[in-house]
């Protein structure tokens, strides 16, 4: 059985701790930040939600439940607490982390002027960093290029989500909205465009279309990267040049043969 400390050791073991954190402080506030290891980022972070208590053991705790301080930041409140030493209000400020520096990442971008897809790319790139389920998101632009608005309309599951068509509409006849780019996520990483995606994107470019807004492009976003639909159409044609008994789908024709077999061809071209 441990001996039970007395007042005066906890107080010198208080005062231990108390000046350990503001050495650990002073280094942070005099040192390039990038010269922390992992364990001492995270303790220092942990040191402003948990007092009187030496937490670097918890630090290191954390790194070995999830590997890396990236899962750390990007674990659920739930999985957080079941490390001993974390509890709730603790768990909410090491995910707060990566929410802060995903909506900082996202404002810099607001009425922002988008001249190229590719620019609107890394936009929705930003927007899926770290979601780990499908979903589907719109940016509506002015006829400026000014960004308006950036939100999903549809969420889902690792390998699916379902399209509210109501909530495209929502975005699409809102005032000043004179141009709209369309993305969803691959989890999976795999930026191939599957039978469903081409299916539910003609039906997207049909609605936009007909409520009279410009559709810059649909994309696949995954890991930083993303593929343009209208790439995917241009390689049907580019294939149907060759076959065009067999290969006779786009965005404006009817499908003639198995979607898997589109998709295998066109992810030859990626």
């Amino acid at each position: 059985m441990s001996k039970k400390k007395t007042n005066k050791e906890k107080s010198e073991e208080y005062k231990r701790l108390a000046g350990h954190r503001e050495r650990l402080r002073n280094r942070y506030l005099t040192q390039n930040a990038h010269e922390f290891d992992e364990s001492r980022l995270l303790e220092l972070l942990l040191t402003f939600s948990i007092p009187r208590k030496d937490v670097y053991p918890i630090a290191l705790r954390l790194l070995t439940r999830f590997g890396d301080l990236d899962n750390v930041l990007n674990a659920s409140v739930h999985d957080l607490c079941t490390v001993e030493g974390i509890g709730t209000a603790t768990a909410i400020l090491l995910t707060l982390q990566n929410s802060l520096a995903h909506k900082a990442k996202i404002s810099k971008n607001r009425r922002k002027k988008f001249k190229t897809p590719e620019e609107i790319a890394t936009l929705f790139c930003a927007y899926f960093d770290g979601i780990r389920e499908e979903r589907m998101m719109i940016a509506s632009l002015n006829s400026n290029n000014e960004l308006l608005s950036c939100e999903f309309v549809a969420s889902g599951h690792p390998d699916e989500c379902i399209i509210d068509m109501r909530e495209v509409m929502r975005v699409l006849v809102r005032d000043n909205v004179s141009y709209v780019a369309i993305a969803h996520n691959h989890p999976n990483n795999n930026l191939k465009p599957s039978c469903a995606d081409i299916e539910s994107m003609y039906k997207l470019k049909s609605i936009v279309e007909d409520a009279s807004v410009k559709l810059i492009d649909i994309y696949i976003v995954g890991e930083n990267r993303y593929f343009r639909m209208s790439r995917a159409a241009e390689l049907a044609d580019k294939i149907n040049e060759y076959d065009d008994a067999e290969f006779s789908y786009t965005f404006g024709r009817s499908i003639t043969y198995e979607a898997s077999e589109f998709a295998e061809s066109v992810i030859e071209y990626l």
